[in-house]
Formats: C-alpha cells, sequence, structure tokens
C-alpha cells in the first residue's frame, strides 16, 4: 500500500511539474524496445507519420539547385548500391538467377542507406513523403509537382553519370555484364500490366522502409526498418523506376539489344506510374488516412 501511494504521488507531482508556465513542451509518444541491455526509441505511427510530412514539406520547399544537388546524389548513391550488387551477384553465375537475385537483394539496401543519413533525394520517396505534405495542405500542388520533376532529373542525372562511369571503368565485363544484359531484357519485355503491378506494390514496400526508418531514432534501427523491406522488393522482382533508370541503360552499355525509346515505353513510364500510386496513394494515402487530414 505505502508503495502504491508513493508512486501516485510521484505521478501527480510529475503532472504538476508539466504544467507549470514555461515547462518544456512534451516530446512526441515514443515505444522502447528493450533488446538485452540496449533501449531503443521508437516513435508510434502518428508521429512518424508526422515527420514523413515535416520531411516531405523540407524538401518540396527546399531552394532548387540544393534539391537538384541532392537527388544527383540520390541516383547515384542507388547507382553505387546497384554496382556493388553486380558485381558481387555477377560473380557467382553458378548458383543460378534466384539466388544471384537474393545476393543483389541483400546487398541494394546501401544505397537507401546512403539517402537516407546523407541527405538525398530519392523520386519514389518524394512521391511518398511530398505527396503526405500535401494531402496536410503543408504544400501546394505546384511545390509538390516541382518536388517530382526535380528529384526525377536529379536522379536520372545521377544514374547516367554512374553507369558511364561505370562503363569507361572497364567494369562492364564478365559475369557482371552477363548478368545486366539479361536483367535489362528481361525487364522490358515483360507485359505493361504484370509491370505496373510490380511497380505499385515496389513502391508501397520502399515507402514503408522509410517510414519504419523514421520511427526509429538510431541508425542500427533505421537501417533495420530499411533491410527489412528493400531485399523483399528484389528477390519478389518488383519494378522501382529510379533503380530501372540506373540498370536498364547500363544493360544497353553491356550489349544488350534495347533501343531507349524502349526502355522508356515498356518499362520507365509505367514503373514511373506505379510507384507514385504505390507511395503516394496506398503508403501515404492510408497513412492520411489514419492519422492526417483523409481520415477527418
Amino acid at each position: 500500500m505505502a508503495c502504491r501511494q508513493l508512486l501516485l504521488l510521484l505521478a501527480a507531482t510529475h503532472a504538476a511539474s508539466a504544467l507549470r508556465p514555461g515547462s518544456a513542451t512534451p516530446k512526441p509518444s515514443v515505444m522502447r524496445l528493450r533488446g538485452g541491455s540496449a533501449v531503443t526509441p521508437t516513435k508510434l505511427p502518428a508521429d512518424t507519420y508526422q515527420a514523413l510530412v515535416e520531411k516531405g514539406t523540407s524538401n518540396a520547399q527546399a531552394p532548387l539547385l540544393k534539391a537538384l544537388h541532392q537527388s544527383f546524389m540520390g541516383g547515384m548513391f542507388v547507382a553505387i548500391g546497384g554496382v556493388f550488387s553486380l558485381v558481387v551477384a555477377g560473380a557467382l553465375p553458378g548458383i543460378g538467377p534466384d539466388l544471384q537475385r537474393f545476393v543483389i537483394g541483400l546487398i541494394f539496401p546501401i544505397g537507401l542507406i546512403f539517402i537516407l543519413m546523407a541527405a538525398g533525394q530519392l523520386m519514389t520517396g518524394n512521391f511518398a513523403i511530398c505527396t503526405a505534405a500535401w494531402y496536410e495542405g503543408r504544400i501546394t500542388t505546384l511545390e509538390l509537382l516541382r518536388a517530382f520533376a526535380v528529384a526525377g532529373l536529379g536522379n536520372t542525372l545521377g544514374c547516367t553519370t554512374m553507369s558511364l562511369l561505370v562503363k569507361e571503368a572497364g567494369l562492364l565485363k564478365g559475369g557482371m555484364a552477363d548478368l545486366i544484359k539479361a536483367t535489362a531484357v528481361k525487364k522490358c519485355s515483360s507485359a505493361l500490366l504484370p509491370t505496373f503491378i510490380k511497380a505499385v506494390l515496389c513502391n508501397w514496400l520502399v515507402s514503408l522502409a522509410i517510414f519504419l526508418a523514421t520511427a526509429s531514432a538510431d541508425m542500427p534501427g533505421k537501417i533495420l526498418g530499411i533491410w527489412s523491406c528493400i531485399p523483399m522488393f528484389v528477390c519478389i522482382g518488383l519494378e522501382h523506376s529510379v533503380a530501372n533508370i540506373f540498370f536498364l541503360p547500363l544493360g544497353k552499355l553491356a550489349g544488350a539489344e534495347l533501343s531507349f525509346f524502349k526502355i522508356l515505353t515498356s518499362n520507365i513510364l509505367i514503373v514511373t506510374l506505379g510507384n507514385l500510386i504505390g507511395g503516394g496513394g496506398i503508403l501515404a494515402g492510408g497513412m492520411s488516412f489514419q492519422f492526417g487530414a483523409l481520415g477527418k
């Protein structure tokens, strides 16, 4: 009984101090997940969504040249993760295409980790977070479209630059060249409807990875959030527009018989549309319905 009274007294004292004039604003609610002796603060879903809205607002309203540079670096980050995964998987042709894709899936998330940790912008990420900011009335339609366009241009320039660097460095040979040629041809030979559905599912997972990474306050938690989703989309064989902007032209540079027109019309355009729906419609729309303006 005495312990119970003491706890009630402490709780009342804490509540009174929180209500004093000039007291600090309460911090957002967090869940604390204990593993061994470590305690990792994790935002609740509603607070995570609000953090995404803030980030989307920041990306959409960033100065043009800064946004373009962040997007260029975002493309470079995705591409260098792709190069690393292709080099490793291409050196293992004997394991078969399915296990090669698994190897790529384990390595490829490095690019998204770089983007989140080093202030890059990703068009497919903006599809989710900037659309969330738009749902909440934080940015205008013009700012939303500008965020998409600038990120898309910067990502394309970054991916193209890395493709040319890989070519000039003499890396497009052997197992890596064979793997990227086969991958590019396969992606550009798929029917449009399956490609579209794969794109929707892909950016739902990528946006979920961003959501989970945002929920964590420390780097291990952010990395775990990313690595829980990105290998999934790669191993399943889903379609990501920015990754394809790197992989498909690289396949052409490696010798795949594909025109840039075919790359654009048979894959990039339809995948970009599907990614927009997956990120902006399913993930951002669903979270806004649960925690924001769309649910009011």
